[in-house]
């Protein structure tokens, strides 16, 4: 779809920010899943045992901690299906928006996002698994998650009204 002359820069500006968000989103998800630890697993008479999103599952049953099945299901994969849609969805989303035409189901995905983060929460081990230090890498995903909402062209995307002309 072309965009008028006019509005050249304004869609630019719009579609850069919005890239760059993406940008930071994929980059703190990677890093969430990837680089940083998910928990710290302590146990009495043990030393301390850094444990990343990958392992992290196995851990909660070699440990016999008590989980709940979201958040074992979270460490089983579930959180990087959960963060590889949201990601997609997002760029989809603004892929087919444009200022002040934003995809019908635009505010739908926002109110997910929002969602998805109360869900990152819940599955990473800031919910109160017992005996497991919460890591940087749970709140570096909360945060991508956060990136995605912000960046989805949702509900604030009504145009501005011109103003009258002299």
């Amino acid at each position: 779809m072309a965009v008028p002359p006019a509005d050249q820069g304004r869609w630019l500006f719009w579609l850069a920010w919005r890239i760059l968000l993406l940008a930071v989103a994929l980059g703190l998800l990677l890093t969430g899943f990837f680089v940083l630890p998910w928990g710290h697993i302590l146990r009495p008479g043990m030393p301390v045992t850094t444990v990343h999103y990958l392992d992290f599952a196995g851990w909660i049953d070699a440990a016999d901690l008590e989980a709940s099945g979201w958040q074992r299901a979270y460490a089983q994969g579930l959180g990087l299906v959960h963060a590889l849609v949201a990601l997609v969805a997002t760029a989809v989303t603004i892929a087919v928006s444009r200022p002040g035409r934003h995809a019908p189901w635009g505010g739908l995905l926002q109110l997910l996002l929002f969602a998805s983060m109360i869900a990152v929460h819940f599955g990473s081990p800031f919910a109160d698994i017992e005996g497991v230090h919460p890591a940087g890498a749970g709140l570096a995903v909360f945060g991508g998650i956060f990136a995605l909402f912000v960046a989805c062209p949702g509900f604030g995307t009504k145009p501005k009204t011109p103003p009258p002309a002299r």
